[in-house]
């Protein structure tokens, strides 16, 4: 998830991107072995 999301001050912010974020968490152990996470 990129953080530019959770930037308030982004024109790009998402009002609930905590709770998105806790659920993906959340989420993780399930999907682990197929998740990639990449830097930009």
């Amino acid at each position: 998830m990129r953080h530019v999301f959770a930037d308030p001050a982004s024109p790009w912010a998402a009002p609930r991107y905590t709770e998105a974020a806790g659920g993906v968490r959340r989420r993780l152990p399930a999907f682990a072995y197929r998740i990639t996470f990449t830097r930009s």
